[in-house]
């Protein structure tokens, strides 16, 4: 009980915190609640919440219609390319880029 009142009063950039991090991991119980109730009364952070969530949505949607970066080959021109740009830019460090395919 003493967790969450310390909850309660958190700053802003506490709950901020935690709706960041509900992208990566799965919250508590006690965090999911603490976040909705603060949200409730803080139309700042319930806007931030609602960004959040948007931009969730987007990144998946764009995920889902990206081909998987493991399939994606380049043509022997375009790596070439690549490779005389990449040799030109290191070329002040000495260092030549290999083609190690």
């Amino acid at each position: 009980m003493k967790r969450f009142f310390q909850f309660l009063f958190m700053p802003c950039e506490g709950y901020t915190e935690l709706i960041s991090a509900s992208m990566d991991t799965d919250l508590t119980r006690l965090d999911r609640c603490a976040v909705r109730i603060h949200a409730t009364f803080c139309k700042g952070c319930r806007q931030y919440r609602k960004q959040i969530m948007q931009l969730r949505i987007m990144l998946r949607s764009v995920d889902e219609k990206m081909p998987c970066i493991e399939s994606m080959q380049l043509d022997d021109q375009a790596r070439s390319r690549l490779l005389n740009a990449l040799n030109q830019e290191m070329s002040n460090d000495n260092r030549p880029v290999d083609d190690a395919d």
